[in-house]
C-alpha cells in the first residue's frame, strides 16, 4: 500500500472519526448513556468501540516504524543497466532523513553541533533528448541536503534543481537543464573522451569496478581517488531492509563517501566522513514511490 494512499485513508478516517464521535456523544448524552461517575468498564467498552478506527488513523506511523522488507530484483531478468538501477520516472519520489555532525572551535575549546532533519527528490521532468538512446531527468531537491554539489559543500535548505543524464552505462549529474543537454549533445558521438564531466555511476555494478571521480588525475594501483564497487551487501534503513545492494567507496585524503546503490530503488543511504577534524554525515531513505 502506497504511502500517498495511506495518508489519505489516514485522512479520511479522522474526519469520520471527528463526524462520529460527535454525533455519538450528542445521542448517547440526550439518552443518559453516560454516568456521572464512569467505570472501568465503561471505559474499556469505549476504548474497544473506537480501537479499529485508531489502529487505521496510525497505518502511516505503523508502517514506518515496522518497515518493509523488498525483496530483490531477479538477477534472471535483470539487466544491470542504468535505468533499472535507478527508476527516474515522472513522479517518482525519495524521502531521505539526514544527520549532521561537525565540530567548532572557538577561544574556549571545541563544540560538537548536530543538524537533523529530511531532504525530498522528486522526478518532474523526462525527456529523451537529441537521441532515444538516453534520456535527461529534471528533479526537484527540497529540505536540510547536504554534500549536494549544486548547493555547494554546506548544509541546504530550501529548493533545488538537480538533472541527470544517463544512458544504459552511465549517470551524470548537473545543475542545469543548458548542462544536462550540453552533455546529452556530446553522448550522441559515442566518444566518451569528448564529454567535459565525469560520470557520477557507471553500470554494469560489479563488484571491484572502478570509476574516476576527479578530472586529470593519472592512473593509480590502488582504488583511491575514485569510485570503487566494494562489495554486494544487503542494507536497512528507515524504508525497510533491501537486498542485493552495492556498496560504492570514494577514498581521499582526507574524506571517505560511501554509497549503498540498490537497484530499482537508486541510492538508499550515504555517508562522509572527514577526518581531521570531525565532519560527519549521514543519509538514509525514509520512503519512496516509482513513478509512471
Amino acid at each position: 500500500m502506497s504511502q500517498v494512499l495511506l495518508k489519505f485513508i489516514s485522512i479520511v478516517t479522522e474526519l469520520f472519526q471527528g463526524i462520529v464521535s460527535n454525533w455519538m456523544y450528542d445521542l448517547l448524552n440526550k439518552r443518559g448513556a453516560f454516568p456521572h461517575k464512569p467505570r472501568l468498564k465503561h471505559m474499556i467498552v469505549v476504548i474497544l468501540v473506537f480501537l479499529p478506527v485508531l489502529l487505521v488513523k496510525a497505518l502511516p506511523e505503523l508502517r514506518s516504524l515496522i518497515g518493509t522488507r523488498h525483496e530483490p530484483i531477479d538477477d534472471a531478468t535483470f539487466s544491470n543497466e542504468m535505468r533499472d538501477v535507478f527508476p527516474v520516472y515522472i513522479g517518482s519520489t525519495w524521502v531521505y532523513h539526514t544527520g549532521k555532525v561537525t565540530e567548532s572551535h572557538d577561544g574556549q575549546g571545541s563544540n560538537i553541533e548536530s543538524v537533523i532533519g529530511n531532504y525530498t527528490e522528486t522526478v518532474v521532468a523526462l525527456d529523451s533528448g537529441p537521441s532515444d538512446r538516453f534520456w535527461i531527468v529534471g528533479t526537484k531537491v527540497s529540505g536540510e541536503n547536504y554534500l549536494n554539489k549544486c548547493a555547494g559543500n554546506d548544509l541546504s535548505s530550501g529548493d533545488l534543481d538537480v538533472w541527470y543524464v544517463l544512458n544504459e552505462e552511465h549517470l551524470y549529474q548537473v545543475c542545469s537543464r543548458s548542462e544536462a543537454y550540453e552533455i546529452a549533445l556530446e553522448m550522441r558521438s559515442e566518444d566518451l573522451a569528448t564529454i567535459h564531466y565525469l560520470p557520477t555511476y557507471v553500470a554494469p555494478f560489479e563488484v571491484g569496478k572502478l570509476w574516476p571521480a576527479f578530472p586529470d588525475l593519472p592512473p593509480r594501483e590502488d582504488t583511491a581517488y575514485q569510485w570503487f564497487v566494494e562489495a554486494k551487501v544487503d542494507v536497512t534503513v528507515p524504508a525497510g531492509e533491501f537486498k542485493n545492494c552495492y556498496r560504492l567507496l570514494l577514498y581521499t585524503l582526507p574524506d571517505t563517501t560511501i554509497r549503498w546503490v540498490c537497484p530499482g530503488f537508486g541510492m538508499v543511504a550515504s555517508t562522509y566522513h572527514h577526518r581531521g577534524s570531525v565532519v560527519d554525515y549521514r543519509a538514509e531513505l525514509k520512503s519512496f514511490e516509482v513513478g509512471q
